[in-house]
């Protein structure tokens, strides 16, 4: 155990399974707690989606826009826009082929997901995300993996398991 530069309390470091936990303490004996994080994060669902999904909406022509002057900076002329969910601006003509290849996207993703981390991870990992282990409910995280292959049993396993 060190001292901090300065200060008159040893620094206390306690290794995590896939990182470390330092606590430094200042002169005053106040207590500050840092988390350095491992190289490499489990990935979520949406860090699958959002290269291909970038790339879904530039060929359809869409693009989001949460004012006037964002849609007349992107439109192109000529073209019929129809607004959709969460300021998506889509070519009429592009909206049934954009919706079909951004739920192929999300299936794909999801697959990938599992290929990559398998079920229990992804539990685990959801579970913790909606912070299940506080609130004692793994209501959320099961309407959170409601489109994956994963049944509320499994998810309350791995629960009970890591409680």
């Amino acid at each position: 155990m060190g001292k901090e530069k300065g200060g008159t309390q040893p620094t206390r470091k306690k290794k995590l399974a896939k990182g470390r936990l330092n606590h430094n303490y200042n002169n005053s004996g106040m207590g500050i707690v840092a988390v350095t994080l491992p190289d490499r994060l489990m990935k979520y669902l949406q860090d699958y989606i959002n290269e291909n999904q970038t790339k879904a909406l530039d060929e359809a022509g869409a693009f989001f826009a949460f004012s006037k002057k964002q849609f007349d900076e992107a439109k192109k002329e000529g073209v019929v826009y129809v607004n959709g969910p969460a300021g998506l601006i889509c070519p009429k003509n592009s909206v049934d082929g954009l919706a079909e290849k951004l739920n192929e996207i999300h299936q794909n993703s999801i697959k990938a997901d599992l290929a990559e981390n398998g079920k229990d991870k992804i539990i685990l990992r959801e579970l913790n995300n909606h912070e299940a282990f506080y609130t004692q409910n793994i209501d959320d995280t099961a309407n959170a993996l409601a489109d994956y292959p994963i049944t509320k049993e499994e998810i309350l396993t791995i629960y009970k398991k890591n409680k």
